[in-house]
């Protein structure tokens, strides 16, 4: 990952996929193999920073298989891209306004690592089981109606547990 005042990059680690931009809004998705723009990623209107919803990148990652695309904006707000519907997969991750210095997919896949310069390491379980375990273990059991919508407010409401 390649970070400055031109904007961010990242590349999958099969070397596939290419991704940069300046803005979180506006990621192009290239393919490394045949230097063809794939897809301008999107950010919908879920999350949207203190700056709007084009805060400047920090942070790009892929994970290990390079079906998704982790991108960090400065306001600490996180968004992951499925790469190959070029959808944004849920809504924003938020890191309290910490600006987002490093992004990293876990082995398994199943979680996603943050850092940045006053909060050391955020640990993000993105996995829909791992997501389950979370929320229900936040909860204490089955979520209320209201539980649910403070923590999944795009979803609609299911027991995980």
């Amino acid at each position: 990952m390649e970070s400055g005042i031109n904007g961010t990059t990242a590349a999958s680690a099969d070397g596939r996929l290419l991704a940069g931009g300046t803005y979180v809004s506006q990621i192009t998705l290239w393919s490394g193999r045949t230097q063809r723009r794939l897809a301008v990623l999107t950010a919908n209107s879920t999350g949207v920073s203190r700056n709007g919803p084009a805060g400047l990148i920090s942070a790009m990652a892929f994970s290990r298989d390079g079906r998704v695309l982790a991108a960090a904006d400065e306001d600490g707000g996180i968004r992951l891209w499925d790469t190959e519907s070029h959808l944004q997969l849920g809504p924003t991750l938020s890191t309290q306004g910490d600006r987002i210095l490093s992004l990293a997919f876990g082995r398994d896949g199943d979680t996603l690592y943050a850092a940045g310069p006053r909060v050391p390491l955020h640990t993000y379980p993105i996995a829909p089981r791992r997501v389950a375990e979370e929320v229900c273990r936040r909860v204490q059991g089955q979520p209320s109606t209201a539980q649910w919508r403070a923590l999944m407010p795009d979803l609609p409401y299911r027991n995980p547990c």
